[in-house]
């Protein structure tokens, strides 16, 4: 219900958790907010975004405005902590159905996710493909691997 009109974002470190969380974003465009960011302009990314859900960590939670639901993903793969209107709840992922990856639809220019940066630049995987650059799912990937490694995955 915290997506029904509204865009998940994800305040996460470099990991498996990025990935659980995109999947979990149930095809809603998902803001990714970088840890680099600033309290206040996290708080403004999310606002003007129209964000209901933000995945994130237990590490980094404090960061976020309060009355956002918080999906905490320090226990993915296994489990996840819903904290909404001061309740935690844990979810069992390991008891949820798989992705279906099916379908033949192109959906080149539909956004899937807005990486935003601290200097304000955005990009989306339309901006990706358009460029002629690596699938946004290489993309993606080689991101979080950047970051795994301790590099700054942006070359700033």
């Amino acid at each position: 219900r915290a997506l029904a009109r509204r865009r998940p974002a994800l305040l996460l470190n470099p990991g498996a958790a990025v990935i659980c969380a995109l999947a979990a974003s149930d095809g809603h465009v998902a803001e990714v907010l970088g840890a680099e960011l600033s309290d206040g302009q996290i708080a403004q990314l999310l606002a003007s975004a129209g964000v209901g859900v933000v995945f994130t960590e237990v590490s980094l939670a404090m960061r976020l405005p309060e009355g956002l639901v918080q999906v905490w993903m320090d226990g993915v793969p296994l489990t996840a902590t819903v904290r909404a209107a001061g309740d935690e709840r844990r979810v069992d992922l390991g008891s949820h159905v798989g992705l279906l990856l099916e379908g033949a639809v192109v959906a080149a220019f539909s956004e899937s996710m807005v990486v935003s940066w601290r200097d304000g630049a955005t990009a989306t995987h339309a901006d990706v493909m358009r460029g002629g650059g690596p699938s946004v799912v290489r993309e993606t990937l080689a991101l979080i691997r950047a970051g795994e490694r301790g590099e700054d995955p942006h070359g700033t």
